[in-house]
């Protein structure tokens, strides 16, 4: 390091400088978070689910991603394997091919260690009460 005098350009000093410590810190693991993190879902079809709105049929599942790329991040359903990719997965409402409980998983997997999070998504049959159809006549 040099530094020159502002009344006299001739006169310089110089001095040596070291600096030391640990440096900047680490970059910090990516990790991923599912939300919602448990969803109840009704059957398409059956009893009489036709009177529960579509809404409450489907979910939409968000990735929130910290120190990586959303789009990075692969789901999958448990039974099934990889589904989709990005940082939106929107859980498909044909409930003839899932099982009453099934797990979502989000993971980025050029993570080392994994970045992974599970959300629960649970089936449910609805039954009108007051309608019984397997009455028959005494």
């Amino acid at each position: 390091m040099v530094a020159t005098s502002v009344d006299d350009h001739f006169r310089k000093a110089f001095a040596h400088v070291e600096i030391a410590g640990w440096g900047p810190a680490p970059k910090p693991a990516p990790r991923v978070e599912i939300y919602p993190h448990r969803a109840y879902l009704y059957h398409q079809t059956g009893h009489d689910n036709s009177y529960i709105d579509a809404s409450k049929k489907m979910v939409l599942f968000r990735a929130m991603v910290y120190h990586a790329d959303p789009a990075q991040v692969v789901w999958s359903v448990s039974g099934f394997g990889m589904v989709a990719t990005g940082p939106e997965y929107p859980f498909p409402f044909t409930a003839s091919v899932w099982s009453q409980t099934v797990t979502v998983d989000a993971t980025i997997p050029s993570t080392t260690p994994l970045a992974k999070d599970s959300a629960t998504v649970s089936w449910l049959d609805y039954t009108w009460p007051g309608i019984v159809t397997d009455l028959a006549p005494a």
